[in-house]
């Protein structure tokens, strides 16, 4: 029944974070947030560098092409330690927007995916061939593959002794534990701060420097926010939400030194007596 009811939890406060945590992270001017590249001249939108840990076959990146027929014809690497496939093509007149960062947005669905499986560490290249319609030869593009032991960026995130997983709600029966944030080889940890709900899609800084640090977890459970909906609108429109358990939001920003960009994750510690 215990279990039950963790999982009823999780489902519960995952519906109601979903919409925050696949949202673009809004960056400040001049912050590389991403290595995505938008070549306006042939509407391709690709990335310029990427890494790929060792041994890992799920290791894909996504080539957006914003013209009707266009797709991926192929993909080479500088090196045999270094394998790629195109494996998924998906052309179609249907759109949906993809924010990749504050200046990239792209059909979703008019796109190819690129799958690499690097067997030893290093720094290649993958180029990249785009065909029209017709099958003509349209452009390459290059990517440069920093091949590591792993690119995901944490060692390890905890909460007291508790492993913690980005993007998803970490249920905990303990009011306060310490916070601990430790870093793979060539990520920097900018910053590690305790967080509060102003909406469903945004949070403001509650505590700054965060990290090794004991935690108190957020007993509320309700807030209130207003919105309009156009410019043009005169009145506001209120809302009052009370959470079925409290939820500490942890938002801990990283900077890669390899592809020189700033990214955010965030980690929700959700109490359940």
């Amino acid at each position: 029944m215990k279990n039950f009811k963790r999982q009823l939890i999780m489902v519960f406060a995952f519906a109601l974070f979903a919409g925050m945590l696949f949202a673009p992270v809004n960056a400040q001017a001049k912050t590389k947030t991403t290595t995505y590249q938008y070549d306006k001249k042939n509407n391709v939108c690709s990335r310029t560098a990427m890494r790929v840990a060792l041994n890992q076959r799920y290791e894909s990146t996504d080539v957006y092409l914003a013209t009707s027929g266009d797709y991926v014809a192929g993909v080479k690497t500088s090196s045999p330690n270094l394998i790629a496939k195109v494996t998924t093509v998906n052309t179609t007149k249907q759109t949906y927007s993809a924010q990749l960062n504050d200046n990239i947005s792209v059909n979703y669905y008019n796109r190819s995916e690129i799958t690499f499986l690097a067997k030893a560490k290093g720094t290649y290249t993958a180029t990249v061939t785009i065909k029209n319609k017709n099958g003509k030869k349209k452009c390459t593009k290059k990517i440069k593959i920093y091949a590591t032991n792993d690119s995901y960026p944490f060692a390890s995130v905890t909460y007291g002794k508790q492993y913690l997983g980005y993007g998803m709600n970490n249920t905990t029966s303990k009011k306060s534990g310490k916070l601990s944030v430790k870093m793979n080889p060539t990520f920097k940890l900018k910053s590690v701060d305790v967080c509060k709900f102003v909406d469903n899609e945004t949070l403001k800084v509650a505590r700054k420097k965060a990290n090794n640090k004991t935690l108190k977890l957020d007993m509320s459970t309700k807030y209130q926010f207003s919105y309009k909906w156009s410019e043009s609108d005169t009145s506001e429109n209120i809302v009052d939400v009370n959470y079925m358990n409290p939820v500490t939001p942890v938002r801990v920003v990283v900077y890669d030194t390899l592809l020189k960009t700033t990214v955010t994750y965030n980690f929700y510690l959700v109490y359940v007596k």
